[in-house]
């Protein structure tokens, strides 16, 4: 079992525009309860549906939580990285890829609409933007967690169709970086549907690639 390491009293993000300025200290307390039970080998990871993969490989959330029941926008999550992954360590690596952290950013921003705003497992998910900005390398062995908040919900009819997500990396009690994304939310009927109109002067109704700049 790793030894407890140090969290601080508190990781700054304000440096960086569009992020959640602070971890609150409530957060921290949690982070300060996983590091006490962090286990590499243990592969504690969320069901593999929840985050799109079919190989369990390619999960990287260890667990999720929503920071409380008074703040519900608001969400803790550990990560988890295996050194053997065959694509992102397919050289060796003394740290954890900056692209295996965008991509765990992604599915936590997936793994968030399902288990909280009630969004169906088969819907489709359109990115319409992300960025992020790292400051630390997130080292090998030791937990990384994020904090981050939902912003700009909107829903028709009820149901979630698109949200903004912010969030801070955070290893040892400093901040590794941050990211941020914008997605919407159709139902796979009606975004076939959508992808089989033709458009005016392309002739008959078949299968187009999506405007939007990626789907999930």
């Amino acid at each position: 079992m790793q030894e407890a390491m140090l969290i601080e009293d508190g990781v700054d993000g304000r440096d960086t525009p569009g992020v959640v300025d602070e971890v609150p200290a409530g957060v921290l307390e949690k982070l300060k309860e996983w590091v006490k039970t962090f286990d590499p080998s243990a592969r504690l990871q969320l069901p593999r549906h929840l985050v799109h993969k079919s190989d369990p490989r390619n999960v990287f959330i260890a667990r999720l939580e929503r920071v409380s029941e008074a703040r519900p926008d608001e969400l803790a999550a550990q990560l988890i990285f295996d050194p053997t992954h065959p694509y992102h360590f397919e050289h060796p690596q003394d740290h954890v890829p900056g692209m295996m952290l965008m991509e765990a950013g992604r599915q936590l921003g997936l793994a968030v609409t399902h288990l909280f705003y009630g969004v169906a497992l088969d819907a489709m998910f359109v990115l319409n933007d992300v960025k992020a900005r790292f400051r630390r390398f997130a080292e090998l062995g030791e937990p990384v967690f994020v904090y981050s908040a939902v912003h700009e919900k909107e829903y028709r009819r009820g149901r979630l169709i698109s949200m903004r997500q912010a969030g801070l990396f955070i290893q040892r009690g400093e901040f590794l970086g941050s990211m941020e994304g914008s997605w919407s939310v159709y139902d796979r009927r009606l975004m076939e549907r959508l992808r089989r109109r033709p458009r005016p002067g392309d002739g008959s109704a078949t299968s187009r690639p999506m405007t939007a700049p990626a789907t999930e």
